[in-house]
């Protein structure tokens, strides 16, 4: 298992809803699989059903939105610490 970024999780938003009822519980099913599996690894999964593949295209763009927003928000709390942790040693 790679989630090299720390991440718990993925968020599924409620504007995807619409669409998901669109689907098949089979198609669901690999849907979220596959966005699961994507946000884990990293690695796009070979999709073969159009309708899946669409959604997952949209899901695909909010979990790297997500996770850009992730490392930023890690990276600010990280330098924070540093600072804290400087000035404790300095004061």
């Amino acid at each position: 298992m790679k989630n090299e970024s720390g991440r718990k999780g993925l968020m599924i938003y409620y504007d995807m809803l619409e669409q998901f009822e669109l689907l098949s519980r089979e198609e669901l099913g690999e849907l979220i699989f596959a966005i699961m599996r994507y946000s884990r690894d990293g690695d796009e999964p070979e999709i073969e059903n159009p309708a899946v593949k669409m959604i997952f295209s949209f899901m695909k763009r909010f979990d790297d939105s997500d996770r850009e927003r992730y490392e930023r928000i890690r990276e600010q709390r990280r330098e924070a610490g540093i600072k804290s942790g400087e000035a404790r040693r300095v004061g």
